[in-house]
C-alpha cells in the first residue's frame, strides 16, 4: 500500500513540477527590485531606484547573497528561466534533506512519503515562481537542519565547520537568520575534540559577516547588516506597536517638523520617508539614525506592550494568511498587467507560452488561496502548538533543539520586523519535523533513532521464505 502511495504522489509531483517549469514563469513582487537593483550596481556599478525614494547611494535594504545569484544570471540571454532553475533545484534539495532527517524516525518509505507531500504543499508551487530570495533560503534552513541533525543525533562532529559556514552564508541571505549562525557557534563551543581546521572555520564565518558589515559601511555609512535596520524597527515599534516617545523627545521633535506637525506617524516607513528624505538631503545615514532613535525611544515608554505584542504577532503568523502576494490571477486582476523585463529577466514569459499554463495557474492559485484562507489556523492549532510543547519535552536533543530553533527564529523575526505571513514559509521544514515526530508518536512510534530499522528483509526471513 505504502510503495502505491510513494508512486502515486512521485507521478504528481514528477508531472506537476515538469509542467511547472515548461508553462510557469518569474513573477515580480516589491522587494523584487531591491534585490535586482543591487545586483546591476555590481554589473554596472550605479544604482537607481524609482521615485518617490531618491536615493542616492546602493542601498543594502535586501541581503546581498540572492543579489549576486541575480547577478550571475544577468549574463545569460534568459535570466529568468534559470533563476527558475535554480528556484526548483532549492525546493527539491530542501525536500531531499528533510528525507534524509525523518529517515531515521519514521524509516524510509513513511520519510519518502513525507519529502513528497512537502513539495505538493501549495506555497511550495509558487513562491518558486517569485523573484524573492525565499527558496535560497529555504535550502539554507534545510541545509541547517541537516547539518545540525548529524552533529547532534549521529554525534558526527566533523559536520561543525560547515555548519558554521553555511550558517554565515545564510546571513547573507536574510539578516534576521544571525540567529541560525549564533546558534551553530553555541554548538561549536560545545562540541568536543575540535581541530584546528575548525577554529579555522570559525574564523572564517566570523570573518563572512564582519566582511560584509564592512561592505555595508563603505557603501552606506552605516554600521551593521543593512542602512535600513531603522526603517524595520520604525515599522515594528510606530507603526505596528503605535509606541512613539514623550512629545519633548528631541528625536521625536525633528521627526515632527521634517514631516510635518499635522503628518500621521503610525504609518510605515516607506509612506514616512518621502515626507523626509529630501529635507534631510537625501542623507540615507541621517534617516536612518533618526528613525532608529524614535523607534528605540518608543520602546521605552512601554516594553511590556511591545512584549505582549510579540506574544500576539506570534499568533496572528499561525493564522490563516497567504505566503504570496495576492493578485497572482492572470485574468481579471494586474498580475499580467504589470509585467516588464529587468535586464535579461523576463517576467510572465514562461518556455511555452499557451492558455493551458494560464488556466492551470489560475486553478492552482484558487486552490491554493483557499487553502491558507481556511487550513493554516487549525493545522496549527491542532498540529503545531502541540508538536512545539511535544518537542520541548523530549528526551531526543536533536526534537527538543528543532522545537526550540523555531520558537527562537520566529521570535527573533517577530521583535524586529511586522507580523507577516511570507516569512513564516522559511521554517516549513522544521515545522514538517515537528509534526511527523508528534504524529509518529501518537500512532505508538516512539520518537528515538532506530538504528537498526531496515526495510530489506532480514536473512532468517529469507531462509524461511524458501
Amino acid at each position: 500500500m505504502k510503495s502505491k502511495i510513494i508512486y502515486l504522489l512521485l507521478f504528481a509531483t514528477i508531472s506537476l513540477y515538469l509542467f511547472h517549469f515548461l508553462f510557469f514563469w518569474i513573477y515580480e513582487t516589491t522587494d523584487s527590485y531591491f534585490f535586482w537593483a543591487f545586483a546591476d550596481f555590481l554589473k554596472t556599478g550605479k544604482y537607481w531606484v524609482p521615485h518617490p525614494y531618491y536615493w542616492t547611494t546602493p542601498s543594502t535594504i535586501a541581503p546581498p547573497l540572492y543579489s549576486v545569484l541575480l547577478f550571475v544570471a544577468e549574463f545569460l540571454p534568459r535570466a529568468d528561466i534559470f533563476i527558475h532553475l535554480i528556484h526548483l533545484l532549492c525546493l527539491f534539495f530542501s525536500s531531499f534533506f528533510l528525507y534524509r532527517i525523518t529517515k531515521t524516525y519514521l524509516g524510509r518509505k513513511n520519510s519518502l512519503i513525507i519529502a513528497l507531500i512537502f513539495l505538493l504543499i501549495p506555497a511550495n508551487i509558487f513562491q518558486p515562481l517569485s523573484l524573492m530570495s525565499e527558496m535560497v533560503s529555504l535550502l539554507g534552513v534545510s541545509l541547517f537542519l541537516y547539518l545540525g541533525f548529524l552533529i547532534i543525533e549521529k554525534r558526527q562532529n566533523k559536520f561543525i565547520k560547515y555548519l558554521l559556514l553555511s550558517s554565515s552564508f545564510m546571513v547573507l541571505a536574510r539578516y534576521n537568520f544571525i540567529v541560525f549562525w549564533i546558534i551553530s557557534c553555541l554548538l561549536f563551543f560545545l562540541t568536543r575534540h575540535k581541530k584546528i581546521s575548525d577554529y579555522l572555520f570559525l574564523i572564517l564565518s566570523v570573518f563572512i559577516i564582519v566582511g560584509w558589515v564592512g561592505i555595508n559601511y563603505f557603501l552606506t555609512g552605516n554600521i551593521g547588516l543593512s542602512d535600513s535596520q531603522g526603517k524595520h524597527l520604525y515599522n515594528r515599534i510606530v507603526y505596528e506597536n503605535k509606541l512613539l516617545p514623550p512629545e519633548n523627545n528631541k528625536y521625536l521633535m525633528e521627526l515632527r517638523q521634517l514631516a510635518g506637525k499635522n503628518f500621521d506617524l503610525y504609518v510605515p516607513a516607506w509612506d514616512l520617508e518621502p515626507q523626509i528624505i529630501v529635507k534631510l538631503g537625501l542623507d540615507q545615514k541621517r534617516e536612518n539614525k533618526l528613525l532608529t532613535n524614535v523607534a528605540i525611544d518608543g520602546l521605552k515608554t512601554n516594553p511590556l506592550s511591545f512584549v505582549s505584542k510579540t506574544i500576539e504577532n506570534f499568533f496572528k503568523v499561525h493564522g490563516n494568511g497567504q505566503t504570496y502576494p495576492d493578485n497572482l490571477y492572470t485574468t481579471g486582476d494586474r498580475m499580467k498587467q504589470v509585467c516588464r523585463n529587468l535586464g535579461a529577466i523576463h517576467f510572465c514569459q514562461p518556455i511555452i507560452s499557451h492558455q493551458l499554463g494560464e488556466e492551470v495557474w489560475n486553478k492552482l492559485l484558487f486552490i491554493s488561496d483557499w487553502y491558507y484562507q481556511h487550513i493554516p489556523l487549525y493545522a496549527n492549532f491542532f498540529l503545531l502548538y502541540p508538536s512545539l510543547v511535544f518537542s520541548l519535552l523530549q528526551k531526543n536533543k536533536y526534537i527538543r533543539f528543532i522545537g526550540l530553533l523555531y520558537l527562537l527564529t520566529t521570535l527573533f523575526t517577530l521583535l524586529v520586523e511586522i507580523p507577516v505571513y511570507r516569512y513564516q514559509y522559511i521554517l516549513y521544514p522544521l515545522k514538517i519535523i515537528l509534526f511527523t515526530c508528534l504524529v509518529s508518536y501518537l500512532f505508538k512510534k516512539r520518537v528515538k533513532p532506530n538504528k537498526s530499522r531496515n526495510d530489506s528483509p532480514t536473512k532468517a526471513e529469507i531462509h524461511k521464505y524458501w
